[in-house]
């Protein structure tokens, strides 16, 4: 069951996606999504999916939604609290369980106002939910991702408001407690670099960064405009467009793979049709949550109906500065299908329409399975013998394809060595892939086996190769530096 426009809309952009993915350069990896961002055309259906449970599953399942973020956000926050202080990990930022501090910072966004809209409302549990509420806060600052506090500031805001209406002392007190508390935890905190991230000098730091990166995203969408690069392409067209100043102050350690704003970033890989699908869904969501909103059937109602509407609210806020990831556009699409639940008469799905995205749902839940054994394959390499070591590589990578980390991973292990055998399946592997670190990798391995073999053809190749890179990345001062050594730049 959905709601009919909301429905259509999201069809309207699995359809562009979709059809984005094929014009792409890469459509295989455009379709399944790289395994470490996990946001292919793959994902969108599971997307398409949480909302279609949320609205499905009746008018007060929005309640068990509540229920399940409180203690997922427990849980992050508990674990994010013990890296924080380092009672656990290497005492940095932290990451809790989501792996990337800008990520956690994502999924705070939506546990902040949730939890406070909880500790305004639920008389028996307020003490938890405003504890909760000010260990989010420390975390939140600890992650030092200026986006998600803005945006959890907003959200946040507009809960505060919806209590201005009907005051409750006694809650005021709690969550007010909660905040102040949190606030002087989060600024005394001994992690290096919290006190100063706060700043919004465009000339230094990551707010430069994030500007520069967007220039060189709007380059990329200007050669690609009306279907992109396809999901998960922006990394090639970002290659393609970066100039020799950008290569100066960032260098190539790590090649961006996102535009570091939602809207860019959709704009990047399903173009300007793409964008103006994305608009319509992100309008119709905002439409629904309002409905929901003159949908409550109490103030106590309507307080957790704005708690979940912050949380929506903060988590659009910091996808500004950052970009969607798959765990938590997976949730925020389950709470507005809840929303959905409320607020509009819902239409069933159709039975052709309901056996396509039930079969595709099925076929993307086997690739993650996939995904997850191959995954696995990678981790059980490590610490192996070189030759072990490269063959799980390479079953990985023949197991999930499009698994950059695998195949370089394989690559390096490879060029590493000394067995001739090893280095040729690995150049085989590699070449089967046209992607411009892939054949970084591959020309480095030519070049090994070259020296190895004694063999000048495993040069000349490795010289085509590089040549071939440079092309599409003029500005890559790898590529440069390795045909420098070659004598042949």
């Amino acid at each position: 069951m959905v709601p009919r426009a909301l429905g259509r809309a999201w069809a309207a952009t699995l359809a562009v996606a979709t059809i984005a993915a094929a014009f792409g350069p890469d459509p295989l990896l455009s379709l399944l999504g790289d395994t470490t961002r996990s946001m292919g055309v793959a994902a969108l259906i599971l997307m398409f999916g949480a909302f279609i449970v949320g609205s499905s599953a009746g008018p007060r399942a929005w309640r068990s939604a509540i229920d399940g973020l409180m203690v997922g956000g427990a849980i992050v926050v508990v674990v994010g609290l013990a890296q924080l202080f380092g009672l656990t990990g290497d005492g940095g930022r932290p990451t809790s369980t989501l792996g990337n501090a800008g990520f956690l910072g994502a999924f705070l966004c939506l546990v902040v106002p949730v939890s406070a809209a909880l500790a305004l409302t639920d008389r028996r549990a307020r003490p938890w939910f405003g504890l909760l509420l000010g260990g989010a806060i420390v975390l939140l600052a600890g992650t030092q991702t200026r986006g998600a506090w803005i945006g959890a500031a907003g959200g946040l805001g507009l809960v505060l408001a919806g209590q201005l209406r009907r005051p409750r002392p006694a809650a005021t007190i709690v969550v007010g407690v909660a905040l102040a508390v949190g606030a002087v935890v989060a600024l005394a905190l001994p992690v290096q670099g919290v006190r100063g991230a706060g700043s919004f000098d465009l000339s230094q730091g990551t707010a430069r960064g994030r500007v520069d990166t967007w220039v060189v995203a709007l380059r990329a969408v200007d050669d690609r405009p009306l279907l992109g690069w396809g999901p998960e392409g922006l990394r090639r067209g970002f290659a393609e467009h970066m100039d020799a100043g950008w290569v100066d102050r960032y260098r190539l350690e790590q090649l961006p793979d996102r535009a570091h704003n939602r809207f860019l970033d959709v704009a990047a890989s399903t173009g300007l049709v793409g964008l103006l699908a994305d608009f319509a869904l992100v309008a119709l969501a905002v439409a629904t949550c309002r409905r929901a909103l003159r949908a409550a059937g109490d103030t106590s109602e309507r307080m957790l109906f704005l708690g979940l509407i912050g949380g929506l609210f903060a988590w659009l806020v910091q996808g500004q500065a950052l970009f969607d990831t798959f765990e938590t556009a997976l949730v925020v699409w389950l709470l507005v299908g809840t929303l959905a639940a409320v607020a509009s008469e819902l239409a069933p799905v159709g039975r052709p329409a309901a056996t396509v995205l039930g079969a595709a749902a099925v076929l993307v839940v086997a690739v993650g399975v996939v995904g997850v054994a191959s995954d696995r394959r990678v981790q059980s390499a490590s610490g192996r013998a070189p030759k072990v070591a490269y063959l799980r590589l390479e079953s990985a990578a023949l197991l999930r394809p499009r698994s950059l980390d695998a195949y370089l991973l394989a690559g390096a292990v490879a060029t590493n060595g000394t067995d001739v055998a090893v280095m040729q399946r690995a150049h085989m592997l590699l070449e089967g892939w046209d992607d411009d670190e892939v054949r970084f990798a591959d020309a480095r391995l030519l070049v090994r086996l070259g020296l190895v073999t004694g063999d000048p053809n495993y040069r000349s190749r490795a010289v085509e190769l590089l040549r071939s890179v440079l092309e599409r990345r003029p500005n890559d001062v790898r590529v440069l530096s390795l045909l420098e050594r070659l004598g042949a730049n």
